[in-house]
C-alpha cells in the first residue's frame, strides 16, 4: 500500500470513521509526526478532540507532517467538498441491529446486484468492483440523489484507490473458489481498519484462510444476515460459517 493510503486508513480510525478523501486543500489542522501505525490512532484522536473543543465539530481538512492532506465528511459528497463536517465530535453510532452496517464502507467484489442493493439500503457506502460495477454505482447514486457507491471496473490498484477515496473499507465481500485467497493488499487495508473479510462460498465446509469469515452464497438475504450477524456477535472470531 502507498503511504498516502495508509495515512487515510489511520486517519479514518482517528476521526470516528468519517469518510476520508485525499485533497489538495490547505489543512485546518496538522497531526503530530507519529509512526504510521495503529498505535498512533488514539494519540491523533486526542489531538482532534482538543481541536474540536470550541465548536464540537471536526476540522474539514486534516494534514500530515509530510504534506498529505485529507478532507472529512459524514458522507462521500461532503468529504469531496471539504467545506465542513455535519457531525459533532465522537457522536456514538447506533447500536440497533438494523444499523449494524450503517455508515460502514463496503468493498463488494463480483457479488450479485441484489446483495449490493440490500447493503446499500442498510446504509453502507459501497465500492463496487467487477463487471458492471460502474453502471450499478451510477444507478444507485441516481436513485439516492447522493453518492452512495463508487464503481471500479478494473481491479488494478483497487486498494490504494479505495483508501484515498474513502479512507479504507470496513468490510469486504468477495466470492472465493477452491484455492483462491484474498488479495494481500486488501488484507493489509483491513488490518489497518480493523475490518472483516467475508468469503462467499457455496459450501459451509469450504476451507478459507485465517482471518476470513465464510458466508454461504446461495441467496442474497441470507448473505446479508451473515454479514450483520458477524458485526453484531463475532468480534474477533474467524472461520465461522455464517448462516
Amino acid at each position: 500500500m502507498r503511504k498516502r493510503s495508509i495515512e487515510a486508513c489511520l486517519l479514518r480510525g482517528a476521526c470516528g470513521n468519517l469518510i476520508v478523501h485525499a485533497s489538495e486543500a490547505n489543512p485546518r489542522m496538522v497531526l503530530s509526526p507519529l509512526p504510521l501505525a495503529a498505535s498512533s490512532i488514539p494519540l491523533w484522536h486526542e489531538e482532534l478532540r482538543l481541536w474540536s473543543k470550541k465548536t464540537t465539530l471536526y476540522p474539514e481538512t486534516v494534514g500530515f507532517s509530510d504534506g498529505d492532506v485529507f478532507s472529512l465528511g459524514t458522507n462521500y459528497d461532503e468529504a469531496c467538498r471539504g467545506e465542513g463536517v455535519s457531525s459533532i465530535f465522537d457522536l456514538p453510532p447506533s447500536d440497533e441491529m438494523e444499523d449494524v452496517v450503517r455508515d460502514k464502507v463496503a468493498l463488494v467484489i463480483a457479488c450479485p446486484e441484489k446483495l449490493s442493493r440490500i447493503l446499500s439500503g442498510m446504509g453502507s457506502f459501497l465500492v463496487l468492483s467487477g463487471v458492471g460495477s460502474e453502471k450499478l454505482a451510477s444507478d444507485l447514486n441516481w436513485e439516492a440523489c447522493i453518492t452512495v457507491a463508487l464503481g471500479h471496473g478494473q481491479k488494478a490498484d483497487l486498494t490504494n484507490w479505495l483508501c484515498e477515496e474513502t479512507g479504507g473499507a470496513d468490510y469486504v465481500v468477495q466470492p472465493l473458489g477452491d484455492g483462491q485467497t484474498p488479495d494481500p493488499e486488501i488484507l493489509s487495508m483491513l488490518r489497518l481498519r480493523g475490518g472483516k473479510f467475508f468469503a462467499v462460498v457455496d459450501d459451509c465446509g469450504r476451507e478459507v484462510p485465517d482471518g476470513v469469515i465464510r458466508i454461504v452464497g446461495d441467496e442474497p438475504k441470507r448473505m446479508m444476515k451473515g454479514i450483520c450477524a458477524a458485526f453484531r456477535d463475532l468480534g474477533g472470531e474467524c472461520k465461522r460459517c455464517m448462516m
